[in-house]
């Protein structure tokens, strides 16, 4: 392996950690089950997964010790998830589910399928094209045009266009490249993963990394300074996708060549509450 191909991959994996640490947490929170705790529906997991392991290799597996394994053991067997057997060696116990246990992690996993399907079905088509190829975005542009910024039309400017109502774009929403970047956030990355995207990865596209897209010294000091703002608040893009984002961020003003502009202009996008 190379070290740009090293570089790249340990990149990758910066930015995958977070999304999969955070998505295996919701799954917890939001898909309990009612009478098995979190560590007992892993246990049955990996029972099931490895048909006929011992207590030993089943602690392992779990790093906690062989007592704890145990007593752990002890109960799924006593709710009838769990039996034990010996394979002709009575210092070799093996484990397996019952039927009642494979019942129970099935409808664990159903029930997690379906909180995952009903958020999948909020994106947009091309969104679930780029989970299903493994796609994160590198960069993020603001998708701003003549046919969402909704401005004051110049004089002399037709009321109407022939082809307004043959593009995809007319009377959709508004965007922002803050806007954007809730979305991403919304989407399961992180504001440390979304900072880059707009900032230091598009300026090394550029090759201009050595002079925009870092506050250091002796680089131009543009900044864009945003608010996050609290509760829950919807997100619509241009095929009518809706997505509720947690956390909101807005813009407040920015920086350009020692000049403060305000973020009062029009064409950005207001927050819708869900």
């Amino acid at each position: 392996m190379s070290v740009n191909e090293a570089v790249k991959t340990e990149s990758t994996a910066e930015r995958l950690r977070p999304v999969v640490l955070r998505l295996a947490r919701e799954l917890r929170r939001e898909v309990q089950s009612p009478d098995l705790a979190g560590h007992e529906l892993s246990l049955l997991a990996q029972i099931d997964h490895h048909h006929g392991i011992g207590v030993s290799k089943l602690a392992e597996l779990e790093r906690v010790s062989k007592p704890a394994i145990s007593a752990k053991v002890d109960r799924l067997v006593e709710l009838g998830l769990v039996e034990r057997s010996e394979a002709g060696d009575r210092r070799c116990v093996r484990l397996q589910l019952t039927a009642a246990g494979r019942k129970a992690l099935r409808e664990v996993r159903k029930r997690r399928n379906a909180w995952l399907d009903v958020r999948l079905a909020q994106l947009s088509p091309s969104s679930r094209k780029a989970i299903d190829a493994g796609i994160v975005p590198n960069t993020l542009g603001a998708d701003i045009h003549g046919y969402n910024t909704h401005v004051p039309a110049p004089a002399g400017t037709p009321d109407e266009h022939a082809d307004d109502e043959n593009h995809p774009f007319a009377s959709q929403a508004k965007f922002s490249l803050v806007q954007a970047m809730s979305s991403m956030m919304a989407l399961g990355l992180s504001l440390e993963q979304v900072v880059p995207m707009v900032t230091s990865n598009p300026a090394e596209m550029l090759g201009l990394s050595d002079r925009i897209g870092a506050l250091k010294p002796g680089m131009d000091g543009d900044v864009s300074v945003l608010a996050e703002k609290p509760g829950r608040h919807v997100l619509r893009d241009n095929e009518k996708t809706e997505l509720v984002a947690e956390r909101l961020l807005q813009p407040v003003f920015c920086v350009r060549n020692g000049v403060r502009h305000d973020a009062v202009a029009s064409i950005l996008p207001q927050a819708v509450a869900a």
